[in-house]
């Protein structure tokens, strides 16, 4: 049976079959969008969110993370987070960054709604000497300032940052604090000092339905969204397969004209691609290939919605930081603080060749949250006080619920009473990690 129409603007009818298989690949195309939305209708459009950082153009600095921070998943202690979200509509935005102090890690990562990371200013790829960036759609043409370092251009006009800054313990926070307050952020025109252009119109911005993440509604806000959207030739056949159920820039998707087998189909179809999403995220091992620019990433639309699954808003890419995760112990067995210890050992001489430093950190599988603990510890790496070497030089992480003894609490990463995933990030890693040629050794289950 085919859908049908109520409405002359309404797409072309399709089968039960086809509906399901366009709802399911839209779903993984367009999960990058919907999941931005949440976050920017958190922070940015409802002042009434514990979550708010007061608007576009604005930056909320956080601290040292905690479990009750839930603003994205896999939270990290290393880079205390700046955010921030403009609207390139009307008129680009500048980036002003300050300088660093010494050899510090700090990078503005900068992307757009597709869960491209269009750019990241910053000690990986400019050094520490700070500088000014234009923060444009990639529809827009203009005359660049001079003294604009580049164009950091994304596939949607509005642009999000996530942008770390390190911190080397709770003594370092007050000068890490100074770097975060001394970023930037303002319109062209006022940077130029010349009137501002006409504002783009409000475009009446939906309620967040948390529901609607999972059900037939999910492309109703897709479509509120894509006049966000400059599209990309490269996605013109995903373009052309939605427009059949009526989803995109102009889709007039309604729920309540499909026949029920059609939308039964089609709901099918947005439950297996989330399953799917999810099932992808909880394997998600290698980092190097779910982030990036929208050329790396071409039309691999499900690496893309994976790493905006397991990896949250605005992530680095792995020649800033590379990412491993482990939810099973190096004999496949699913990590389990309630039935088990682990360990993590380092050879001597085979820590982790990084420029800047190394952590793992502990979250609970299934939220992807930071695990509470009685000593407040949430990551260990080599910047931990106090951190203990082996007789033979050789350095062990103990990875448990319980302490292991006070005499090695020094390097005990406190676990969850339950299903676990570690992560590890090697910030500023040398070309044999990007290479494959370093492997972080794996947990081991202790007998």
């Amino acid at each position: 049976m085919s859908a049908h129409a109520s409405s002359p603007a309404f797409s072309q009818p399709v089968s039960a079959d086809e509906a399901y298989r366009i709802a399911k690949d839209a779903y993984i195309f367009c999960f990058p969008l919907n999941y931005y939305y949440r976050t920017i209708h958190a922070q940015v459009l409802d002042p009434e969110s514990k979550k708010t950082i007061g608007g576009f153009g604005k930056w909320r600095h956080d601290g040292l993370a905690t479990p009750s921070d839930k603003d994205t998943t896999m939270p990290n202690n290393d880079t205390p987070y700046s955010w921030a979200w403009v609207d390139v509509r009307s008129e680009p935005w500048v980036l002003i960054q300050p300088p660093a102090d010494g050899d510090r890690f700090y990078s503005s990562v900068w992307g757009d709604l597709w869960g491209h990371i269009v750019d990241q200013p910053g000690s990986t790829f400019d050094g520490q000497k700070g500088g000014i960036y234009l923060l444009a759609s990639t529809a827009w043409k203009g005359e660049v300032p001079k003294e604009a370092a580049r164009v950091i251009r994304g596939e949607t006009t509005i642009l999000g940052t996530l942008t770390r800054t390190a911190v080397f313990g709770p003594k370092d926070l007050p000068q890490m604090q100074k770097i975060q307050q001394a970023y930037q952020l303002m319109p062209l025109s006022a940077y130029l000092k010349k009137p501002a252009p006409h504002a783009a119109a409000g475009p009446g911005w939906p309620a967040w339905d948390e529901a609607a993440m999972t059900n037939a509604e999910f492309f109703r806000t897709t479509n509120f969204l894509m006049q966000f959207v400059v599209p990309n030739e490269k996605d013109k056949d995903m373009y052309d397969r939605m427009a059949k159920l009526g989803i995109g820039p102009k889709g007039d998707y309604d729920p309540a004209k499909f026949l029920p087998d059609v939308l039964a189909s089609l709901k099918k179809g947005i439950a297996d691609g989330h399953k799917e999403i999810v099932e992808g995220a909880k394997t998600a091992v290698d980092s190097s290939k779910f982030y990036g620019t929208p050329e790396f990433m071409g039309t691999r639309y499900l690496d893309r919605a994976v790493g905006v699954e397991a990896g949250g808003i605005i992530p680095n890419v792995p020649k800033q930081a590379f990412y491993g995760q482990w939810t099973k112990d190096a004999s496949g067995e699913s990590m389990d603080g309630s039935k088990a210890r682990y360990t993590f050992t380092f050879p001597k001489d085979q820590l982790p060749p990084v420029r800047f430093f190394w952590s793992l950190t502990m979250y609970d599988l299934k939220t992807r949250l930071l695990v509470d603990n009685p000593i407040d510890r949430y990551s260990i790496g080599d910047r931990t006080e106090g951190l203990k070497r082996n007789p033979d030089g050789s350095l062990t992480i103990y990875v448990q619920k319980d302490s292991p003894g006070k005499d090695k609490e020094s390097n005990w990463l406190p676990a969850p009473n339950g299903p676990m995933s570690i992560i590890s990030r090697m910030y500023g890693p040398d070309d044999r990690i990007l290479k494959g040629e370093y492997k972080f050794p794996d947990p081991v289950k202790v007998m």
